[in-house]
C-alpha cells in the first residue's frame, strides 16, 4: 500500500468515518490479523 493510500484509508474511514471508502482501497481479500476478542486466538 503506498503512503498515499495509506494516508486517504486514515483520513476517510477512520477520521471522517466513511467506512464505503475503505472498499476503493483495500483488496477484498485482505486478511486481518489482530484479535481484539478476548476468549479468542487463544487469549484467555
Amino acid at each position: 500500500m503506498s503512503i498515499e493510500a495509506f494516508t486517504r484509508l486514515f483520513d476517510e474511514v477512520f477520521t471522517k468515518g466513511h467506512l464505503d471508502a475503505a472498499d476503493q482501497l483495500v483488496a477484498p481479500e485482505i486478511i486481518e490479523h489482530q484479535c481484539q476478542l478476548v476468549g479468542f486466538c487463544g487469549w484467555g
